[in-house]
């Protein structure tokens, strides 16, 4: 533990920095501004119609009756009668900033595998890039302006445009391919694209019980895991040098895939850092100074971020882990085996820095999310590695998809046994 006068002889700018701004934020006394507030002729309350681009992965809200998305406007459109003439006189205007949208499910979900909606051949594609007009309603109760009915519209013609078309029919192949595996293939989705359709609410609720959520969500575990394999495949085939490029290269392409969330950004910035800083060679980089540069980057690209839960809950982890392990490792170093030592003590850091976030926001706090975090992560891992390389095998050989299935769900099994074991323990209640 650095002791408090070494801590201010030593030259620490982006940790002071970071602090200095977390403190104005979270204290109140400072505010962000949103980045692409609503800006158009017509006023929102009295919009009909929004046209743009879906700048967000969909995600099914709790009721699951609609989904939530992002829209980035192109235009607005609504309508008004004659006083007059007692004709409806329609207005469209260009318009631009972020709205958020509520999709019904149905609209969301009719082009996915297993789900009996039909809207009469006007399926659409909603995913992140795509380019839609929708006609609703706004809801100052909600925030966000409900949809009825949505019109798709042709993709970008440009280099961008196609990329994220590609992407859009990647997840939709990805989503029809795992859905032949059941509730591990549910579990597959989730864990490498974020989508939880497939995830029995059940399930999430028991990974929540027994402290695993940050599991399903995306998050750092699962860029760890990605970057570490294939750096050890990249090292294994193309020597240590070429491997740091191999390590960029694949969890530039998972978060792609996966889309943006706060706690995946957080990881791959980390990451970024870690891994140019290896490849040129340059003295070690303190974590500290790591995160507290990332913070202040990610407050700069995406400052609405800081309001969100997965935001606050990300980085105090991480610090958790590297302000608190380092105390509790030094009184378990002669009690715990070495191999333990290390996961529990990041664990219990872990815990310790985000209880106040989940106190406050939840109500709850899981302390046996420590000890099922050791149990399950390291069996998540397992499950990933035998799924991706399964995932590759039946690209190639489809007839293959039963048998490995059936492997598939035996572990998931194993995993869903443990899990719900940890989630009869009950959380400890604070509301």
């Amino acid at each position: 533990m650095v002791k408090i006068k070494e801590f201010f002889s030593e030259p620490r700018p982006f940790l002071l920095s970071a602090l200095a701004c977390a403190f104005l934020i979270y204290s109140g006394l400072g505010s962000i501004r949103e980045r692409s507030p609503y800006k158009s002729a017509i006023p929102l309350q009295d919009a009909e119609c929004l046209s743009g681009k879906i700048c967000t992965n969909p995600c099914k809200i709790s009721s699951g009756k609609y989904y939530s998305a992002k829209l980035e406007l192109i235009s607005c459109n609504s309508s008004s009668k004659d006083t007059k003439s007692g004709l409806k006189i329609e207005q469209t205007v260009e318009s631009s900033g972020r709205v958020s949208l509520l999709i019904p499910s149905k609209t969301v979900e009719a082009l996915y595998p297993g789900k009996l909606y039909s809207l009469e051949g006007k399926s659409v594609l909603i995913e992140q890039g795509e380019n839609i007009s929708c006609s609703g309603k706004w809801n100052p109760s909600t925030n966000a302006f409900t949809v009825h009915s949505l019109e798709y519209k042709k993709p970008d013609a440009n280099l961008s445009g196609k990329i994220t078309h590609f992407r859009a029919k990647c997840r939709l192949v990805f989503k029809r391919m795992l859905f032949r595996w059941g509730k591990a293939g549910g579990l597959i989705l989730s864990l490498l694209s974020g989508s939880r359709e497939y995830t029995e609410s059940s399930l999430c609720k028991d990974f929540s019980l027994a402290g695993l959520s940050h599991v399903l969500a995306l998050s750092g575990m699962h860029l760890s895991f990605f970057s570490g394999l294939s750096g050890t495949l990249g090292k294994k085939f193309f020597g240590k040098r070429a491997s740091s490029f191999i390590r960029i290269a694949s969890i530039i392409i998972f978060s792609w895939f996966a889309g943006l969330s706060p706690s995946l950004l957080r990881a791959l910035l980390c990451s970024f850092f870690m891994l140019f800083a290896s490849f040129f060679y340059c003295k070690r980089l303190k974590s500290s100074e790591i995160l507290s540069a990332v913070f202040l980057i990610h407050l700069v690209i995406f400052p609405d971020d800081s309001k969100t839960i997965a935001f606050m809950l990300s980085y105090l982890a991480l610090a958790g882990i590297i302000a608190i392990s380092p105390v509790i490792e030094k009184i378990f170093v002669r009690k715990v085996p070495p191999f333990l030592a290390s996961p529990l003590c990041a664990s219990i850091g872990a815990q310790t820095a985000t209880s106040p976030v989940t106190a406050a926001f939840f109500g709850t706090l899981t302390p046996i999310g420590i000890a099922s975090s050791l149990a399950v992560c390291p069996l998540i891992s397992i499950f990933l590695s035998t799924a991706l390389f399964c995932i590759i095998i039946c690209l190639a050989m489809p007839f293959l998809c039963t048998p490995f299935g059936c492997i598939l769900n035996l572990m998931y099994d194993a995993i869903i046994l443990i899990v719900r074991i940890f989630a009869r323990i009950p959380p400890i209640q604070l509301k």
